[in-house]
């Protein structure tokens, strides 16, 4: 895993370019016995940005990248990629929550998407379940599951009374 952290002024010549939507590159992985696969996170709005470049384009951002925080290896530019565009598919919209400072200080965090919405009788009518619900699994299919179970026995419980 190659993480990317940037100088402060580097930040600022990239927020200026043509490559800005490279800010939204988290980090870069190796694929174990494939040497000559390389992954890249993309996060955030640049990522949804980059959704909509012709790989053309991606590739030069992801070249721009690797030439910068790899100044000492000599990189070959990528004959062809594959990419996910989860944001901009219909079915999916997105792929997985993540925290942010910011959801945190809204307090718009998983407890509150948890919460039922009840009818004037205080009977649950609506539930949520899904990762981006669970305390401690966010952003996995483990969390998506017992989120679920969550809901089932919430029900449960409701009609037991």
């Amino acid at each position: 895993v190659f993480g990317l952290m940037w100088e402060h002024e580097d930040l600022e010549q990239l927020r200026n370019s043509k490559f800005a939507w490279t800010e939204g590159v988290s980090m870069f992985l190796k694929v174990d016995r494939q040497p000559n696969l390389l992954v890249a996170w993309m996060i955030g709005p640049e990522g949804r940005q980059a959704e909509q470049l012709p790989d053309k384009e991606i590739i030069d951002g992801m070249m721009f990248l690797l030439k910068k925080f790899f100044k000492n290896k000599v990189v070959e530019r990528p004959t062809r990629m594959i990419r996910s565009k989860w944001s901009s598919d219909k079915n999916f919209r997105g792929s997985y929550s993540s925290r942010s400072l910011t959801t945190e200080a809204l307090k718009t965090g998983h407890d509150k998407m948890a919460v039922p919405v009840k009818n004037s009788d205080g009977k649950p009518v609506l539930m949520f379940a899904g990762e981006a619900t669970s305390e401690e699994y966010f952003g996995t299919v483990h969390g998506a599951i017992a989120s679920g179970w969550r809901e089932a026995d919430r029900i449960v419980e409701y009609y037991e009374e």
